[in-house]
């Protein structure tokens, strides 16, 4: 059983992220099967920071100052999620990123200037 997280698509890739509990074993199987239909890779140390608010949506340009946000604070993206309710956009990054980011976007939408 895998548990996944995160589902990103593209016309020639699809990403997804897996719950942490989820047992090695069954990453390893679900490699092994995805073989079948093309390169597969697994990377580790990686983290998911959401930001969610009904205030989000129809807002424009407040994805654009997420990702704006982070890469100013030198922070790269490498997966990107919005849900079809426009409450909340997800980011993957590196996890050693994971506090920078909880704070540079807290203070970017958060604090008061």
């Amino acid at each position: 059983k895998v548990k996944a997280d995160l589902i990103s698509t593209s016309v020639s890739n699809l990403t997804v992220t897996l719950h942490e509990s989820t047992p090695r074993s069954s990453i390893d199987a679900l490699l092994k099967d995805l073989e079948e239909f093309g390169k597969s890779v697994f990377e580790e140390n990686r983290a998911i920071v959401t930001c969610i608010g009904s205030g989000m949506r129809h807002q424009k340009g407040l994805a654009s100052k997420v990702f704006h946000t982070l890469s100013d604070a030198n922070i790269s993206l490498e997966m990107i999620a919005q849900g079809a309710s426009e409450i909340n956009i997800s980011v993957v990054i590196p996890s050693e990123d994971m506090d920078k980011a909880i704070h540079t976007i807290h203070k970017a939408f958060l604090t008061e200037e």
